[in-house]
């Protein structure tokens, strides 16, 4: 019987031993770091994302230096893109945690240029709402490159989320009123004959 007993326990031993080896060695995603920024592409303005990235932070580590919004996030991954306009919309659904399924909380930080040096961000935004949203960013600069860096809000979660970066097109030359576009105005009583459109 106790023979049996400690053959028991060294078999339980190895069983625990080879778990925990499996769980140190789990394969961080290979955007894991901002040097392995993965390149996507901006879509089209749109009400929805025409073209959704799937991400997941499972196995992320954290990255230095942290973002401005936020103490270094535990679970960052990033992605790489080139700014066709001047205006972006970031548009994400699905943000769930990995283990659960439940809607969770992404955060984010976008970054110009190059790989962040300090902790100063582009934009960078703690976000307090679950499952789907979106941000609107002014103010970069057609033809650079941006990072984004995504993480979850909760620091004992890990999430998988969709996403896209939508081009905002440029607004009519007439947006403002410095800008206001001349009309002829017509006869009383005559037909509309050219309408301005």
């Amino acid at each position: 019987m106790k023979q049996l007993f400690m053959r028991t326990k060294f078999y339980l031993i190895l069983f625990l031993t080879g778990i925990a080896f499996v769980n140190t060695n789990a394969q961080a995603p290979a955007n894991d770091d901002c040097s392995g920024a993965t390149l996507i592409n901006t879509v089209p303005f749109g009400v929805a994302c025409s073209a959704s990235v799937s991400a997941s932070t499972l196995n992320a580590t954290t990255s230095l230096p942290a973002p401005s919004c936020l103490a270094a996030p535990d679970d960052d991954i990033w992605y790489r893109f080139t700014a066709n306009s001047s205006s972006i919309i970031f548009r994400y659904s699905n943000a769930r945690n990995t283990a659960t399924g439940s809607q969770t909380s992404p955060s984010f930080a976008f970054y110009q240029g190059n790989c962040p040096a300090t902790t100063a961000t582009f934009f960078c935004q703690a976000v307090n709402v679950s499952g789907d949203g979106y941000r609107i960013i002014n103010g970069l600069t057609p033809g650079d490159t941006y990072y984004l860096r995504l993480w979850s809000l909760s620091a004992s979660i890990t999430m998988t989320i969709d996403f896209c970066i939508q081009d905002v097109p440029a607004p009519a030359a007439n947006d403002h009123c410095a800008g206001a576009q001349p009309v002829a105005t017509l006869a009383p009583g005559s037909a509309c004959t050219s309408p301005t459109a």
